[in-house]
């Protein structure tokens, strides 16, 4: 007779009463910077969840169907059970798989056996080189060929890097992943935009073990637009851990799969895995995926690729490999198509047609921007549109779209502004990671301490990424336009607070009125705006005898514990906030100083002419694989100075930043340095400019405002209005004379 009843088909609400839910700090490797992001960016966002295993896969596998599972494992030889308190003494099955539901069920209440009555032993447990016969065993041994649809399989490519990762200069090579059972032999299908699941295998170290595989979680998010979460599964010996990693960050639960509950939830797992369908594990039933062929280069040896830090195709082994870089041919997944609704019951959604990926900063933990450049379809020859798609965190997302109403409505000018805002919505209801995807109950998940993100869609007018600009006259005109929408918005009474290089966009023609728009009201706030000058210049935002309390108590490093409480995009952060102060009109400023500061370290100059000409005329869209690579040839990587304020605590980057910038000698050798290699045409005209806008910002000469900083930046284009000759790469003219 069973103690418990047996968890229904249909996994139920999750509810804190029932359940135990620890958050989890993440230790760091010191080899890596991505192993210091992941430590910050899941910051108070790691939860060890003891019901995991029925919140991913008890839809799916039940314990009655899992008892039947192990029963035929039993039968088969692939596991054994034995009292270990009684010698050679035969073993009930029946009632050893009894014992193991019932023990499955007490862990995911939050109870645990003082003591266990078996032991669970496994034929060839995982290896080295057997971890996925191991795998694909047990799965084979429970169900008929018919009923599995995806397995295990060895990735291909095992002295190169695994393909496609996304941007990182670290080693991503899963030692398993999870693919459609017709699509696991074959190498084109082997890289990070495809898998549905990637796999760690260690022989000690637990804790390595899941950062490794969050690593692979977080590219794999980032190589497949797309994605609502993604699950994944470790080996340490016999402990088994089952991650699942969205944007309100980590849930992991670990199994032991010599006890009588870890072995009955691995078989779960492992069937769970060999069942799911795309949504199951992560993909987004509203996205329309297409396979598109593209070649790339990956490489067991570190790469001279200017661009890794944000869309670069290629990765890297581990340890440097005699072998040289490997061209290969892939099948890539990509967006196709996107169907909106404007609520949960809308039978027509809009459906837009995707013609590719502009911009792509997909995380673990945090709004996850992906941006599209789209078409609605029904509409002949519409016009090329960018789709943004974000996980907005709940409190925030009511101020955006308010936020874009009061600037409409207001008149407020060069703010590029949403023409259609929707919410995503999932099996009937709108897609939050707290409530669809964890399917917490809603009195549940406000007790968590964990951001609830919404799945939002945005439309916007396409204009051209600030990478595309045509000559420093162009850059610095979209700068002095954006800082124009940024005065009326703070006229307004609505402050920016993320001003970046990413959130300044140039118009698609020069021909246009404005040629900058300030973008991306997402952590925008109500302000009550009186611009007050530095009080002593730039050293008086660093000094923290004169800062506000931190935002929150709850800091990890200096780093806020929920990244709602965030302002701003670090390498462009003000140091005050920076260090918990608060966020006004002159932190912008000061983050406007950094756009243009790092513009020059960023880039070696603009793109050639015909490169900026199929770039617009394919709608800026990014590059798969090696055909990208023209389009990144201006990109430099940022010196290892520059590079420490991407990477940190926010109190080691303010410190950084601190003692750079107050030492005038060091600044101008670098500029200098810099305007001399690859700027030596504009150098005439960069020491013009440069020097007056660091001056204003250190010595308030002028005070820094809206009105001096873009008088600093007009005055700069009347004396120098056309580029050098041979640096203006404009590929518009109109009918006669080229552009600027």
């Amino acid at each position: 007779m069973r103690l418990l009843p047996v968890i229904a088909q249909n996994s139920p609400t999750r509810d804190l009463s029932r359940r135990t839910l620890n958050p989890v700090r993440l230790s760091s490797h010191p080899r890596f910077d991505m192993e210091t992001d992941m430590k910050l960016e899941l910051a108070q966002a790691i939860f060890k969840s003891k019901d995991l295993v029925d919140a991913v896969f008890g839809h799916l596998v039940d314990l009655r169907k899992a008892e039947e599972y192990v029963e035929k494992l039993i039968a088969q030889g692939c596991v054994s059970v034995k009292q270990p308190k009684v010698s050679d003494e035969a073993v009930d099955a029946r009632t050893a798989i009894l014992s193991a539901s019932e023990a499955a069920q007490e862990c995911r209440l939050g109870q645990s056996r003082s003591e266990d009555s078996y032991v669970w032993s496994w034929t060839d447990i995982c290896t080295d080189d057997g971890s996925v016969k191991f795998l694909n065993d047990i799965i084979q041994g429970c169900l008929s060929d018919d009923d599995t649809k995806n397995l295990f399989v060895a990735p291909f490519y095992t002295i190169h890097a695994f393909p496609l990762a996304y941007g990182r200069r670290e080693d991503t090579r899963p030692d398993f992943i999870l693919l459609p059972k017709d699509k696991m032999f074959d190498a084109l299908y082997h890289n990070f935009s495809v898998i549905l699941s990637p796999g760690e295998l260690k022989t000690s170290d637990a804790s390595n073990s899941l950062l490794q595989v969050s690593r692979y979680n977080r590219v794999t998010n980032l190589a497949q637009p797309g994605r609502r979460f993604v699950v994944s599964m470790a080996f340490t010996g016999p402990t088994v851990t089952l991650v699942r990693t969205d944007q309100s960050g980590m849930e992991y639960c670990t199994l032991d799969i010599t006890s009588s509950g870890g072995a009955i939830n691995f078989i779960r797992v492992l069937v769970g895995f060999a069942i799911a369908s795309d949504q199951d594990l992560g993909l987004d039933p509203n996205v329309v995926f297409k396979p598109k062929k593209c070649h790339a280069t990956i490489s067991t040896l570190q790469s001279e690729d200017p661009d890794l830090s944000e869309d670069d195709w290629l990765s890297e082994s581990e340890e440097p490999v005699d072998a040289p870089p490997k061209r290969v041919e892939l099948v890539a997944r990509t967006a196709g198509g996107i169907a909106c609704r404007r609520s949960a019951t809308d039978t027509a959604p809009v459906h837009y047609k995707i013609l590719g990926l502009i911009y792509n900063a997909s995380s673990i933990c945090g709004r996850g921007v992906q941006t599209y450049v789209a078409q609605k379809e029904g509409n002949k020859g519409s016009r090329l549109l960018a789709l943004k798609r974000s996980w907005q965190e709940n409190k925030c997302l009511i101020s955006e779209q308010r936020f874009h109403r009061l600037a409409r409505d207001g008149g407020v000018t060069n703010v590029l502004l949403a023409n259609e805002v929707y919410k995503s919505y999932v099996d009937g209801r709108e897609d939050t990671t707290l409530y669809n995807i964890r399917n917490f109950a809603e009195s549940a998940a406000e007790t968590l301490g964990v951001e609830n993100r919404t799945l939002v869609y945005l439309e916007f007018d396409l204009k051209r990424p600030m990478r595309y600009f045509c000559s420093l006259q162009d850059f610095v005109m979209a700068i002095a336009d954006a800082m124009e929408g940024h005065k009326f918005l703070v006229e307004k009474k609505i402050l920016h607070r993320d001003i970046s290089e990413n959130n300044v966009v140039l118009a698609l023609n020069p021909s246009e009125s404005s040629r900058g728009y300030l973008i991306d009201l997402d952590m925008a706030t109500d302000y009550n705006y009186e611009e007050q000058p530095f009080a002593k210049g730039v050293n008086a935002l660093m000094d923290e005898s004169e800062l506000a309390i931190p935002r929150r108590d709850e800091v990890v490093e200096n780093y806020p514990a929920q990244k709602g409480d965030r302002t701003g995009t670090t390498p462009y952060m003000a140091i005050s906030v920076l260090k918990g102060g608060n966020h006004g009109v002159r932190e912008d400023l000061e983050s406007f100083f950094y756009v243009i500061f790092l513009f020059f370290f960023s880039f070696r100059g603009p793109l050639p002419q015909g490169v900026l000409k199929e770039a617009h005329e394919n709608g800026y869209i990014k590059r798969l694989g090696d055909k990208g690579a023209a389009y990144r040839t201006h990109i430099l990587l940022w010196p290892e100075l520059m590079q420490q304020w991407s990477h940190g605590s926010f109190s080691a980057i303010a410190d950084s930043k601190r003692g750079f910038f107050e030492d005038k000698t060091e600044v101008g050798k670098a500029f200098q340095q810099r305007a001399m290699n690859g700027w030596d045409n504009e150098y005439a005209s960069m020491v013009v400019l440069f020097p007056r806008i660091y001056n204003m910002f250190v010595n308030d000469s002028p005070v820094p405002s809206h009105d001096s900083f873009i008088g600093i930046l007009r005055d700069w284009l009347k004396r120098f209005p056309v580029p050098p000759a041979g640096r203006n790469s404009c590929p518009f003219h109109n009918g006669k004379d080229q552009l600027v």
